[in-house]
């Protein structure tokens, strides 16, 4: 029977979670002071951006580790893909005829 560490699902859900609490609660309390429902939604809409970014790049952290299980610097490369993956500039639309100036 695997231990509940080795489930990476349950290790990624836990991180999601423990950001949904920490970024939310933050939320919550530093827009406290502009009243409590305002708080409550900052709260809420923080703390599920916080779990659905923690969730997404934890579970693709997963999955790429498993992959390269067999690769040599597969640490390295895992935090490599990741990072061009989540940090990749978006793209750019000034070719689009709809943005353009008319003249």
């Amino acid at each position: 029977m695997r231990s509940l560490l080795d489930s990476g699902l349950l290790r990624s859900m836990a991180a999601g979670l423990a950001a949904f609490i920490v970024y939310g609660s933050w939320a919550y309390y530093i827009n406290l002071s502009y009243g409590f429902e305002i708080g409550i939604r900052a709260g809420l809409v923080q703390g599920s951006y916080s779990l659905a970014l923690t969730l997404s790049t934890t579970l693709l952290m997963e999955y790429l580790l498993t992959s390269f299980r067999s690769v040599k610097g597969q640490t390295v490369l895992t935090i490599l893909i990741t990072l061009v993956i989540t940090f990749e500039p978006p793209m750019q639309f000034t070719g689009c005829s709809v943005l353009r100036k008319s003249s």
